[in-house]
């Protein structure tokens, strides 16, 4: 409820205008009726001012008329508005209007057609407006600096800082996650955040790829050396790409590759004065011919085996043989053999004839048993001169007629004196027949026989009986066409 006005009906006389310039002065007497004038005037204006404060209280309420505001009435961006009571553009006035159709460029407001005027938006200087900034229906404020409009209002493509907005396409110039901050997926759930630190240099640098390479995620920064650190959390491990069994596959192959594939040289290693040389194969160790191959252990004693086993062998059957060749003076070969300075070879211990045959027809056999009991056998044959024909000696094992082969001895070889020899019982796997050397190639031992009424024939060679694979049982002895010459002698001696 308003205050009552002092109620002032008298309307009194007005002044002169030299009074209202000098006003009255002390000692004068003002005038009843310019008195009332002045009482009457203030309560007509008191009056006028409490009649309209009702209305002026509606005029403060209305936002609409205060803000200027007016709806577009263009077909395109060059918006078009009309506005009461704006007779002029002055610097600072705020218009709001709505666009009811999107810019497409650079735009213009005409109020009331005081004239187009460009609108512009405010980055870190006044921009033209960039195509979609001012959305269909869209409430846009302007404020007008002299010359033209600004834009007050968010845009389309601005972001601001307490606006949530969706943003595509837009490019961000150097944007800044608070600590903790962070970017969200689109359930707005955190995908990337970010964590401030103290005077911070390096950084992840993200790098895109053109078409057949990789992208690249780089550590950068101020510093020369940067490390790459990945940290899982708690007890969580870090596992790269979705294919283990591939990398595994990578990881093995680079662990069989043996030739140098990250090219180390051997100065890297302290290795300079060493050569480049390679493992040697079997092949190459055996042959013992290349001079640019390392020897690992396997492949010295390969080699030694391969080059020892020939000697190992002649040791072997030297050692069986109890012989040795023929030199000047007496030489012992074991403790059963020994061979004067003549070649003439005689028994360290004694022999035992187990059998002498005199040959007194066209077959002479000489049955053998319990062979096994002795330790050396050696068989002598004595064939007196004469004119028989050929004859066969043939010895034979138990199961096996001639196992040990059959050998003709030519006429000449007991007509006359000859150098032609009788052989040996070779128990080698590949010869097991009996042979015949001449006095200059025979180098075995032998037992020679020098009587003038015998041809001289060299003994079967003396045979340790445990390398013979089977065992003799039968020497047979007959002439090929004629009878064998009365008294020539088969004598068979043992060894126990």
């Amino acid at each position: 409820m308003p205050e009552q006005l002092p109620q002032w009906y008298a309307v009194g006389v007005e002044p002169p205008a030299s009074l209202k310039n000098s006003g009255w002065q002390p000692g004068m007497k003002p005038s009843a009726q310019h008195m009332n004038w002045l009482f009457n005037r203030a309560y007509k204006v008191l009056e006028e001012l409490q009649t309209n404060k009702v209305d002026f209280d509606t005029h403060k309420k209305d936002i609409v008329a205060h803000a200027s505001y007016a709806v577009n009435t263009s077909a395109n961006d060059s918006y078009v508005v009309s506005i009461p009571d704006v007779t002029e553009y002055k610097e600072g006035m705020i218009v709001s209007f709505k666009a009811t159709v999107a810019n497409t460029t650079t735009c213009s407001l005409n109020i009331n057609n005081l004239g187009a005027k460009t609108v512009y938006k405010y980055t870190t200087g006044l921009a033209n407006l960039e195509t979609g900034d001012i959305v269909a229906n869209q409430i846009v404020s302007v404020i007008y600096n002299g010359s033209a409009f600004i834009v007050l209002s968010p845009l389309a493509n601005t972001v601001t800082a307490h606006s949530s907005q969706t943003l595509t396409n837009k490019t961000l110039t150097a944007p800044k996650l608070a600590n903790g901050g962070y970017i969200a997926d689109a359930n707005g759930n955190e995908l990337i955040k970010g964590q401030t630190v103290a005077s911070a240099a390096n950084e992840f640098t993200v790098k895109n790829a053109a078409t057949g390479n990789a992208p690249e995620l780089q550590a950068t920064g101020g510093d020369t050396n940067i490390d790459f650190v990945v940290v899982p959390k708690g007890t969580g491990v870090f596992k790269v790409g979705t294919k283990p069994v591939s990398l595994q596959e990578d990881v093995d192959n680079h662990k069989n590759n043996k030739n140098n594939p990250h090219n180390v040289t051997k100065e890297q290693v302290g290795l300079g004065s060493v050569e480049d040389y390679g493992i040697a194969t079997q092949t190459e160790a055996e042959a013992g011919t290349s001079t640019a191959k390392y020897m690992t252990p396997q492949r010295t004693k390969q080699a030694i085996d391969k080059n020892l086993a020939p000697v190992q062998q002649q040791v072997t059957e030297h050692s069986d043989e109890f012989a040795s060749p023929t030199k000047a003076g007496h030489i012992k070969v074991g403790n059963n053999l020994t061979i004067d300075g003549n070649g003439v070879l005689s028994a360290n211990k004694d022999w035992e004839v187990i059998s002498e045959t005199t040959i007194s027809s066209a077959v002479t056999s000489i049955d053998i048993a319990n062979l096994s009991q002795y330790k050396f056998i050696r068989l002598s044959l004595y064939l007196k001169k004469g004119t028989a024909a050929n004859i066969s000696l043939k010895i034979n094992d138990i199961a096996t007629a001639n196992a040990y082969g059959s050998y003709s001895i030519s006429q000449n070889a007991y007509t006359t004196a000859s150098s032609s020899r009788v052989g040996m019982i070779d128990p080698s796997a590949d010869l097991k027949h009996v042979i015949t050397a001449s006095n200059e190639d025979f180098t075995y031992p032998r037992y020679l026989i020098a009587e003038s009424d015998y041809i001289t024939v060299t003994d079967l060679k003396v045979v340790k009986v445990s390398s013979l694979t089977t065992k003799i049982n039968k020497i047979t002895i007959f002439a090929e066409s004629a009878a064998l010459t009365v008294g020539s002698v088969v004598k068979l001696e043992v060894v126990k």
